[in-house]
């Protein structure tokens, strides 16, 4: 059954629980979720019943109001088994459902989230030439505040999060992201 409640959960808290938050305006099943860059939420796919009733209106998030906006209308259905990607340029990719309904859906559709029309973006400026497992770098860039925020893939069907966090910290004087790079625990 489809639901449009949502919650919240720190999990770096000292005895996580969860706490509601405000709900979706299209309840869903099967949805695909995105963190994205600007520390929002992008919501897409899904249907109000499992396999049907495709919901083709994506939501935003916006944690520090707690409440949800639509967004971009798919033309394609994506149900169980669909992903949605953050991509390098920051922007969305949807793509796939599921084969065992018989669609075979081969169709990539990309969104642009509301973030890339708001002036111009953080170019990184100075990095580091190599990097190797076990040790630190920084990235830097000298026009804008610094905003590590997660880069993970989120699998809301499987409730499992592959990947890892960007775990930086802020340096000064000048804005950088501070990185340690760990070999992946394939």
């Amino acid at each position: 059954m489809a639901i449009a409640n949502c919650d919240i959960v720190d999990l770096s808290a000292a005895a996580p629980s969860y706490n509601p938050t405000g709900p979706l305006h299209y309840g869903r099943t099967r949805l695909n979720a995105v963190l994205l860059p600007d520390r929002t939420v992008f919501v897409s796919g899904g249907g109000s019943q499992p396999e049907g009733g495709p919901v083709l209106q994506s939501e935003i998030y916006d944690p520090g109001m707690g409440t949800w906006t639509v967004t971009a209308t798919a033309a394609v259905p994506r149900f169980y088994h669909s992903v949605a990607l953050l991509l390098p340029d920051g922007r969305v990719a949807t793509a796939g459902s599921n084969p065992d309904r018989g669609d075979d859906e081969l169709r990539i559709e990309i969104f642009h989230p509301p973030y890339l029309f708001r002036g111009q973006r953080p170019f990184i400026e100075r990095f580091a030439t190599e990097v190797h497992y076990g040790s630190r770098h920084t990235l830097g860039d000298d026009q804008r505040p610094a905003q590590p925020g997660p880069a993970r893939l989120v699998d809301a069907h499987h409730r499992r999060r592959p990947g890892h966090p960007l775990g930086g910290s802020l340096g000064s004087p000048h804005s950088q992201i501070r990185e340690d790079v760990w070999p992946s625990p394939r």
